[in-house]
């Protein structure tokens, strides 16, 4: 069993997915509230929240946006009940994902207000407005170690016909050093613009793109209907999704362990507009085969 389950199945030990912003920004999650593990050790199905375990927090939380989380962790395969465990934890401010030996899983952290179930309430936040009116425009993911690279989703939801996920994938990011081959160091630092989510002309946007490190696949309601960010009614982050809606064949990452620091929502006006007009080119160019200079 490798050192991080150790730590969760001890101390629920950390790892830092905090969707928190700096004093120019606001507050989704600082983790510094509402300690809680979620443990799962039977392989089941992908994206059936009763295969897994889940934890919910208590309510009223100043720190937690809509004053209460809920984490989910899901053994895929490779589990034994034992020792081979699927594991998320939220303790001393920090949250952590982490896979035993051999063990393929997945894990979501969601804000959806107080309904103390993964079963996600797309209404939940009742329209929070996550620009703070305009003054924010941007999440900043901020990742101290990951052991191998896998990709996670972030989703927002204004209701059940306006949602955007947005599909990333993520590189090793090597803590210890010497850095090993093909990763980068820590920490690693990634941009992804609120444009990306409200632009409908980048609904069904696949591949990867120049403009917003690591995105591989942008998805929209029915019609086309986006998130509105200023009216929001969850979040929701995926974590060791595959690539499959871009029509990739990269499979679940296996024996992932991984510390994420800080997910922000900071203002980035210059870098939003460029950001987005990219994004939007490369959508275009995909759809119509021309090349479009960015």
């Amino acid at each position: 069993m490798k050192t991080y389950l150790k730590h969760i199945l001890g101390a629920a030990a950390p790892l830092l997915l905090a969707l928190s912003t700096t004093a120019y920004g606001g507050t989704v999650d600082l983790f510094t509230e509402g300690d809680q593990a979620a443990i799962d050790g039977t392989n089941g199905t992908a994206g059936v929240l009763a295969d897994g375990a889940s934890s919910s927090t208590g309510t009223g939380l100043s720190t937690v946006l809509g004053g209460q989380r809920d984490i989910w962790a899901n053994c895929l395969s490779g589990c034994d009940g034992v020792t081979a465990l699927s594991a998320v934890a939220v303790t001393g401010g920090q949250f952590k994902f982490s896979n035993g030996a051999g063990v393929t899983g997945e894990g979501l952290v969601q804000w959806d207000g107080s309904d103390l179930s993964t079963a996600l309430d797309v209404t939940g936040l009742g329209g929070f407005d996550l620009t703070l009116g305009g003054s924010v425009n941007s999440f900043l993911l901020t990742t101290i170690e990951s052991d191998l690279g896998w990709f996670f989703r972030i989703e927002a939801y204004t209701d059940a016909d306006h949602w955007t996920k947005i599909t990333l994938a993520a590189t090793c990011v090597d803590a210890s050093g010497p850095l090993d081959p093909g990763c980068v160091p820590s920490p690693h630092v990634s941009t992804i613009p609120f444009a990306a989510f409200i632009n409908s002309g980048l609904c069904g946007f696949t591949g990867t793109s120049p403009y917003v490190d690591g995105v591989v696949a942008i998805e929209c309601a029915a019609g086309n209907q986006t998130a509105d960010l200023t009216n929001l009614g969850a979040l929701q982050v995926a974590l060791n999704t595959s690539d499959a809606v871009a029509g990739g064949s990269t499979p679940r990452t296996t024996n992932l362990d991984l510390r994420l620091d800080s997910v922000e929502t900071i203002p980035e006006p210059m870098t939003l507009g460029l950001l987005g007009i990219g994004l939007f080119a490369a959508g275009l160019s995909r759809r119509t085969g021309k090349v479009v200079a960015a």
